[in-house]
C-alpha cells in the first residue's frame, strides 16, 4: 500500500513538473479604437476608459491591414498575446538578450 501511495505521489509531482515546464501562451482581448501607428511604428488602440495599448507586431494572416488609413478611428475587438523574442544586433546576429513583445493575433471590426 505504501508503494502504491509513494508511486502516486511521484507521478503527481512528475506530472506537475513536466506541465509547468511548458510555457502557456495566454490570449488577451480588448475592445478599442485604432489610433494608427506611433512614431516607433507600434499599433495603438485606445479603450473606452482611455487606456492605451501598444502592439509591436501583427500576425501575417490577418485580413485587416492596419497600415491602411481607412482603418484609423475604427473600433476593433483585438485578440493578442505576449511573446518573448531574442534581440538582434544591426548585423541580424542574436545578442543573447530577450524582449517581451505584444502581438495581435486576431482583429474583428465592430
Amino acid at each position: 500500500m505504501k508503494r502504491i501511495l509513494s508511486l502516486c505521489i511521484l507521478l503527481f509531482i512528475g506530472t506537475n513538473i513536466i506541465l509547468n515546464s511548458f510555457p502557456v501562451s495566454k490570449l488577451d482581448v480588448i475592445i478599442g479604437i485604432y489610433d494608427g501607428l506611433t512614431e516607433d511604428m507600434e499599433f495603438q488602440f485606445t479603450t473606452e476608459n482611455n487606456k492605451v495599448y501598444l502592439f509591436d507586431e501583427v500576425q501575417n494572416d490577418l485580413e485587416v491591414d492596419l497600415y491602411d488609413e481607412k482603418n484609423f478611428g475604427q473600433k476593433f475587438k483585438v485578440t493578442w498575446q505576449k511573446r518573448t523574442i531574442e534581440i538582434m544586433d544591426e548585423d541580424s546576429e542574436p545578442t543573447g538578450e530577450m524582449k517581451e513583445i505584444k502581438v495581435i493575433i486576431n482583429l474583428v471590426r465592430l
